[in-house]
C-alpha cells in the first residue's frame, strides 16, 4: 500500500486487489493455469526455451537463498558437522558473553 490518503476502506481494498491482481507474478501463474486449461501449446522455439528456463528455475532459487547441493556424501558429511559447529557455537557463544559480562 501507499502512503497516500484514500478516501474510503473500500477504496484502499480497491488499491490492494489491483496491485496484486496486477503483479507479474500473479499475471504469469494466471496466464500458465489458463493456457494449460486450454490446451494452447507454445511454438517449438518458445517451448524450448521454457524448457531451458524451467531446469534453472530450482537451482537459481537454491543459490539466491545461499543453499548448495551436496556433490558426494562426504561434502555432504562436512557440510552437516560444519552446521552442527554453528548451531553450538550460537548455543554457547550467549553463555560465553555472559560469563564475561559478568566478570567485569
Amino acid at each position: 500500500m501507499t502512503d497516500r490518503d484514500h478516501p474510503s476502506l473500500l477504496h484502499a481494498f480497491g488499491v490492494v486487489l489491483r496491485q496484486i491482481a496486477l503483479n507479474p507474478l500473479i499475471m504469469s501463474a494466471v496466464a500458465g493455469a489458463l493456457s494449460a486449461a486450454l490446451h494452447i501449446h507454445l511454438p517449438v522455439a518458445l517451448d524450448n526455451m521454457v524448457v531451458f528456463l524451467q531446469s534453472a528455475a530450482a537451482p537459481t532459487a537454491l543459490f539466491v537463498l545461499g543453499v548448495t547441493v551436496p556433490r558426494d556424501k562426504r561434502e555432504a558429511f562436512a557440510r552437516r558437522s560444519c552446521s552442527n559447529n554453528k548451531l553450538s557455537a550460537m548455543a554457547t557463544h550467549p553463555e560465553v558473553y555472559r560469563a564475561l559480562a559478568g566478570a567485569c
